[in-house]
């Protein structure tokens, strides 16, 4: 976990800083459980599960399930990303399919249509 020492855009000088500084530095801080300087990369895929489990809420990202649920490096990534781009908040996919079906179903509804440039990305066929 993230301790709320995390940098924010700000210079020393109150001058503005360029996209490039604030690529670097929006959203790092020092991590509260080792004192790291910058975020560690998590490589679990998996997580410890509390001995009564009832109480978990499985949909939820703010948890550390499985990493189809969310994952620290991913929210470390969509943090940054909200930074940067001045949004409240902003969501990381594996996928250009799971953001294509993300928009979908936050966007549409039944009945309603979606109109696609005939050049949308189609894979290769592989060889067997």
């Amino acid at each position: 976990m993230a301790s709320n020492l995390v940098h924010h855009g700000q210079s020393f000088d109150d001058q503005p800083l360029g996209f490039g500084t604030l690529a670097i530095h929006l959203g790092n801080g020092v991590d509260a459980e080792t004192g790291a300087i910058r975020r560690p990369i998590t490589l679990a895929n998996t997580y410890a599960l509390p001995y009564d489990p009832s109480d978990i809420n499985w949909s939820s990202s703010d948890v550390n399930l499985y990493t189809r649920n969310g994952h620290p490096n991913q929210r470390y990534l969509e943090e940054k990303l909200a930074r940067l781009e001045g949004a409240e908040d902003a969501v990381v996919l594996a996928s250009g399919v799971a953001a294509l079906a993300a928009t979908f179903t936050t966007f549409l509804n039944r009945g309603d249509h979606a109109i696609f440039s005939d050049t949308t990305y189609i894979s290769p066929p592989t060889a067997c």
